[in-house]
Parts: structure tokens; sequence; C-alpha cells
């Protein structure tokens, strides 16, 4: 039996694959923002500690860091990576405003994802 010998280089190239890495990162932000639009979705309370409650019971039952899970929900909901803080930008838009943005940005990622090849 021959034994093939990779030079270390060879191998960490190999299981890098930034593209996959990148598709994986794509799929799991896109089931992310689909838990959090659940979550959201069976709120009673639309207040800023109640919505902050509800993304960092998701973060720790996910394993997800809140400010990564934030960052998602943020760019979902304004279009930015930064602005005022989260949880009172959501309470004053208002519950169907946040709803329909987060659901816009899902099938946004979506097509996305079927352009490039990626599946759900």
């Amino acid at each position: 039996m021959d034994v093939v010998r990779l030079h270390p280089r060879e191998v960490r190239d190999a299981v890098a694959l930034p593209a996959v890495e990148a598709d994986v990162r794509a799929i799991l932000a896109h089931l992310a923002l689909q838990v959090v639009r659940e979550r959201l979705t069976a709120l009673a309370d639309w207040e800023g500690e109640a919505l902050e409650e509800a993304l960092r019971s998701l973060a720790e039952e996910s394993g997800l860091k809140m400010r990564d899970l934030c960052a998602l929900v943020r760019a979902a909901i304004t279009g930015k990576t930064v602005g005022l803080p989260l949880f009172e930008t959501m309470a004053i838009l208002g519950r169907e405003l946040c709803l329909r943005r987060i659901e816009k940005a899902l099938r946004w990622q979506a097509s996305c994802m079927v352009r490039e090849g990626r599946s759900q």
C-alpha cells in the first residue's frame, strides 16, 4: 500500500476551504435569523428589556455570541452594522415593521444562497 505524504501547508490549505466556510457562515446566519424571527414573533411584550432578554436567552441556548446575534438582527432591521441601541430602536420601530424587515432579510439571504448554489 502506498502512503501519500502531504506537506503541512497542503493540509492546511485543503482544510481551510474558504468558500466552504463562507457557505456555512451564510447558512448559519440564515438559520439564526429564522429562529430570531420565531422567537420575536412569539414575544408578548415588545419593549427594550423584553427584546434584549429574548435575544440574550437565544444566544445562550444556541452558543452564539450576543454581539454576533445582535449584529445580524441590526443588519436585518436597520440595514446598518452600527447605530443607536438595538433594543430601543426595535421598540420604537415596532413589532410589525421589525418582523417585516427580518422577513425581507430572510428572503434576500435565501435568494443569494439559491443564486450562489447554496442550500438551506
